[in-house]
């Protein structure tokens, strides 16, 4: 059983001051627009706040850099040492974060909100397509099968420079604040060390998260707000 631990924070929960950066992550900070700071900074603070919650560490937060890769994907380095695997989503004021031990791990937070016309169309399959047309909850299953998507890639450290196309998401057509199991089908055409993945899903006060790895034997841990 693999364990994945979780928290959501909020830009309100950031402190005041910033001496819990790392000095790279303090480097870093300096060349960031000030639109996406905000949202930077409440991913560090959350990233940060889940590593020492779940690993029970005595370790100071100065001591736990995030830094990200060429491509986007998020690193851990406790000490000087990597660790971890983790992932970061924000939306909205929202800083969603999950860390487990080692082994694919991806996430993807968003608002519930109408899409432009042909969305579907140009980026979901056919059986995905179905999917959304039998659901009473249209839009809010069209976004979750986008973060689904979105969250495979980064566990994959693709990103969206594929055809979202090449995963499939089979999510139930109902959601709810509950955690969800689905699968997720990777094309033959994407270079993916596994041809199928495993994600959780859920929708709490119109935002959908998802959580994605490559085994259905999960066990997810808030380690906070939920």
């Amino acid at each position: 059983m693999r364990m994945i631990y979780w928290l959501t924070q909020t830009r309100d929960d950031l402190p005041d001051r910033f001496d819990w950066l790392a000095p790279q992550e303090r480097e870093q900070s300096v060349h960031l627009r000030e639109s996406r700071l905000r949202d930077w900074l409440v991913g560090r603070w959350t990233a940060k706040r889940l590593i020492c919650a779940s690993i029970g560490s005595a370790y100071a937060l100065s001591e736990i850099t995030v830094l990200n890769t060429s491509d986007g994907a998020s690193e851990v380095f406790v000490r000087g040492k990597q660790r971890f695997s983790l992932s970061i989503s924000h939306a909205n004021g929202i800083a969603f974060c999950a860390v487990s031990e080692s082994g694919l791990l991806g996430i993807d937070v968003e608002k519930v909100a109408p899409r432009v016309a042909g969305f579907t169309d140009a980026y979901f399959s056919s059986a995905e397509q179905r999917l959304v047309t039998a659901s009473s909850q249209n839009e809010t299953l069209i976004t979750a099968i986008w973060c689904g998507k979105e969250a495979a890639l980064k566990a994959l450290r693709i990103g969206l420079r594929v055809d979202p196309r090449a995963v499939n998401c089979r999510l139930l057509s109902e959601l709810s604040a509950d955690w969800q199991r689905f699968s997720l089908e990777t094309s033959a055409s994407l270079e993916s060390p596994v041809a199928g993945l495993w994600g959780l899903a859920r929708v709490v006060d119109g935002t959908v998260y998802t959580i994605v790895s490559e085994t259905a034997e999960v066990d997810l841990q808030p380690c906070g707000k939920h």
